[in-house]
């Protein structure tokens, strides 16, 4: 419970989120659906398994200083004065007293506080929901069921349909499941209350992938407008999927991708029902030149986390993942040769359930192990750890070269610095490159991490463009106005000089994006174009960043 599970929920994010009481739920399945099916000796059975599955849970809530197991309302207000959170019992489904109202008062005894009358299935005490559903025959309690609620009625035990421990308006989604209007206008004369669950496949029939938080605060304004009293009903753990809009994100870096990354999760995310927070180094957050650029990051609702990649071992940065349900590493290779698997073997130690790794750039599995970058070996490795597991999601992501890298005139594509209009073609004329901006690797981050149908596990490409650089000699002529002086460099040529000099990291990928596999593909088969997103080409990009032919920023 306090490390992050593979589940909705731990003491960390009850604490986050300001839990100050729930019910732990006790539930053993029974997937009969007629009453008259169900033998004596498997009721006998399943009220064995409910006693002990209250048992484990009181026991494992004393195993926890921050939870406080409760009885009764004065506790309840104990536990939360003292800043616990106040736990209590309940028992889903009558089946589980098998045919017994002495196992009812014996569940009270233990200290269960509400019982559900039905669930999923008849039982000796009532007709569940789902019988009348398809059957349409509705016998609803019994006398032996009127018996058993006059029983919990003198106990003080609280009946689940006055309670409405989890459910939604029907009028909104008609799943028999959830209550109708006439049913939730009832509780106003009985004190009742009625929660609200955040089951996505209850919540929205038709796309239950489309449920977020919003269409839980539909169900909310609707219940309000019939009712007096409503709460949440989360069933968080009981149910897969759950509306979506709950997410704490961390990116790791704040560079010059990190910085878009932030601002496009910001705009796409809710800071009502996601955290957003940056990974820096302590001496980045304290450095007064950064003032300005962190308090934009403020402005963005994103906080800060004090770490660094570098000097952290594996287990440090463990302990910093784990509170996250989605890590995105915006640190490149100038972080350190090892440093891409120390992050992904932080990352799936850590649990973190979703997880997109620096793969912005290349296609690395098309250039294949041993290329002239050895740095690429790496970003293999990562691969090849993800794709052995399969507890955290992963999304790689295929940009490309960024489109300001061919025009820096330290990597010698295009140079335009000190009057200088010269294009060099890595690898002949014809070769072909693709670029994306760091801004439109942001924001296509976002689109593709919020995408529906949901996209894991997968390597997903994008691109601004897919130029040779032939066209890109003709574009920086047409667009400076200059005669562009062309060089041919062929890989025969920069192997000999990486021969010469087996460190120069620069001539390392110009050989790889020479040999032209794996360094471009066509726009037909990226994100952005299936998805009809406008991104930006190299033509736009020159005319924002290209004052007077001279490349700003060079």
């Amino acid at each position: 419970m306090y490390k992050k599970l593979g589940s909705h929920t731990d003491l960390r994010r009850m604490k986050d989120g300001k839990l100050g009481g729930q019910f732990w739920s006790v539930y053993i399945e029974l997937n009969i659906e007629s009453r008259v099916q169900i033998l004596y000796v498997l009721m006998t059975q399943i009220a064995r398994n409910a006693l002990e599955q209250i048992d484990v849970a009181k026991r494992f809530i004393r195993e926890y200083s921050e939870l406080h197991y409760w009885e009764t309302a004065s506790c309840v207000m104990k536990a939360f004065n003292s800043g616990s959170i106040a736990s209590m019992l309940g028992v889903e489904g009558l089946h589980q007293a098998g045919s017994s109202i002495a196992v009812i008062r014996q569940f009270y005894d233990l200290g269960v506080r509400y019982i559900t009358l039905t669930h999923n299935c008849d039982n000796p005490f009532s007709t569940a929901a789902s019988t009348v559903t398809m059957t349409g025959k509705d016998g609803g309690l019994t006398d032996f069921g009127k018996a058993g609620v006059k029983e919990m009625n003198r106990l003080g035990m609280m009946i689940d349909l006055i309670v409405f421990s989890h459910t939604g308006c029907y009028a909104l989604a008609k799943n028999f499941r959830n209550a109708p209007d006439d049913v939730i206008t009832q509780l106003k004369t009985n004190a009742g209350i009625i929660m609200i669950y955040f089951a996505s496949k209850f919540l929205d029939l038709e796309h239950p992938q489309n449920a977020n938080v919003e269409t839980v605060v539909d169900d909310i304004f609707h219940a309000n407008l019939i009712s007096t009293c409503l709460c949440k009903g989360g069933d968080f753990d009981d149910t897969i999927n759950i509306a979506k809009g709950i997410n704490d994100v961390s990116v790791l870096g704040a560079g010059e991708l990190g910085s878009p990354m932030l601002a496009s999760l910001a705009a796409k995310s809710k800071p009502s029902t996601s955290t957003l927070t940056v990974l820096l180094r302590p001496q980045t957050i304290s450095n007064p030149s950064k003032a300005a650029e962190l308090d934009t990051f403020h402005s963005l609702g994103i906080s800060f986390l004090p770490g660094d990649i570098a000097t952290s071992s594996v287990p440090e940065l463990v302990a910093l993942f784990e509170p996250y349900d989605l890590i995105i590493s915006c640190l490149g290779f100038a972080s350190g040769p090892g440093s891409q698997v120390k992050i992904c073997t932080a990352v799936l130690e850590a649990g973190v359930s979703r997880y997109v790794p620096w793969q912005f750039g290349v296609d690395y599995d098309i250039i294949g192990r041993g290329s002239a970058q050895t740095l690429f070996d790496e970003q293999l490795d990562v691969r090849d750890l993800l794709r052995a597991q399969g507890g955290t999601e992963w999304v790689i992501i295929s940009t490309g070269m960024f489109t300001s890298f061919l025009f820096e005139p330290y990597f010698g594509v295009v140079d335009l610095s000190a009057g200088h209009a010269i294009v060099r073609g890595l690898g002949g004329w014809e070769n072909k490159v693709t670029v994306t901006s760091p801004g439109d690797i942001g924001k296509l981050t976002a689109e593709i991490l919020f995408a529906e149908p949901r996209i894991r596990n997968q390597v997903v490409y994008t691109a601004g463009e897919t130029i040779s650089y032939g066209e890109l000699a003709d574009l920086v002529e047409s667009v400076t106005g200059k005669k562009v002086q062309r060089e041919e460099w062929s890989v025969e040529a920069m192997k000999a000089r990486l021969k010469e000099d087996p460190d120069d990291a620069l001539q390392k990928y110009r050989v790889v994006f020479a040999e032209g596999k794996g360094v471009s593909w066509d726009m037909e088969q990226t994100f952005n174009a299936q998805k009809q997103i406008e991104t930006e080409d190299v033509r736009s990009w020159v005319l924002q960043n290209v004052t007077k032919g001279v490349w700003s920023a060079a």
